[in-house]
């Protein structure tokens, strides 16, 4: 991968800039590379004219130089600055100051497009802008990760993301239509923006954490307290009722029946004591 896909910046990440003169019609213009979705406001384009007559001085165009076919030499495409080259030709100028930076693939020429627009006083981008920049992007360079073309284009990973998932959803729609098969699951790589490959996993992807077990929490102690107070107290109560049908020499069916409550409220004590424990060791 070339370095403009792991830094921000467009100048530093081809080996820096030439700034020279050179002729307004050799600097091509080319779709790929123009990220306004309305493409050329000429009331902007106006207002720079009228300041370049007051003797205000316009920053140099941004141009890449790029071999595409050998046979033709180098060609040189505005990426930044469309305003300002067309400020030039409605003041007639056929010399302008340009700023040019080599790129050995188109590619690289879309990021250095795509992050256009942000330094200078430029017309403003708007939402629909950011969107086609980083589509643009994702078209050419769609290995990169959110974070990577969010540094590029100069917008949050977060926007990056939604184009993203709205990016591949359409792909996958387009491809269903056409009758493709669905391609097999893989783990998906990204590129970071410190060049560095990565799996989906580490890349922004929510990472599910266990949840711990928290003992004793979410237990309910005061309600087995209150049970065996209760019980407890029925126990004294049936404790004092059998020594009294004894002391009066009550009969014995009278005692047993008190026997058998005795023993099973204690039995049903030592069930709660032992429930409520291995329940609050979850």
């Amino acid at each position: 991968m070339s370095e403009v896909a792991t830094k921000p910046e467009a100048e530093d990440v081809v080996g820096g800039s030439e700034k020279k003169t050179m002729a307004l019609e050799a600097v091509l213009t080319h779709p790929d590379l123009q990220m306004r979705v309305n493409g050329m406001n000429l009331d902007h384009a106006q207002d720079l004219a009228d300041d370049m007559k007051r003797g205000d001085k316009l920053p140099p165009l941004k141009v890449l130089e790029i071999v595409r076919k050998p046979e033709t030499g180098p060609e040189y495409f505005l990426y930044d600055g469309h305003h300002e080259k067309k400020a030039y030709e409605i003041n007639g100028r056929a010399i302008v100051p340009v700023e040019i930076v080599k790129v050995n693939a188109w590619a690289d020429a879309v990021l250095l497009a795509a992050g256009a627009n942000t330094k200078h006083k430029a017309l403003k981008r708007t939402h629909a802008d950011k969107n086609r920049a980083v589509e643009m992007v994702l078209k050419t360079k769609p290995e990169m990760s959110n974070r990577a073309i969010a540094a590029i284009v100069k917008v949050s990973d977060g926007l990056v993301g939604d184009v993203r998932a709205r990016f591949e959803a359409q792909a996958a729609k387009t491809a269903a239509e056409k009758g493709e098969p669905a391609k097999p699951a893989e783990p998906v790589k990204r590129v970071g923006a410190d060049g560095k490959v990565y799996t989906k996993a580490n890349t922004g992807a929510a990472k599910v954490k266990p949840k711990k077990k928290e003992k004793g929490i979410s237990f309910d102690w005061k309600g087995v307290e209150d049970r065996l107070g209760w019980i407890d107290r029925s126990l004294d109560s049936l404790a004092e009722m059998d020594a009294g049908a004894k002391k009066h020499g009550e009969k014995k069916k009278c005692q047993d029946s008190l026997n058998i409550c005795l023993k099973a409220l204690r039995l049903w004590r030592v069930r709660i004591e032992r429930e409520s424990k291995a329940a609050a060791s979850r």
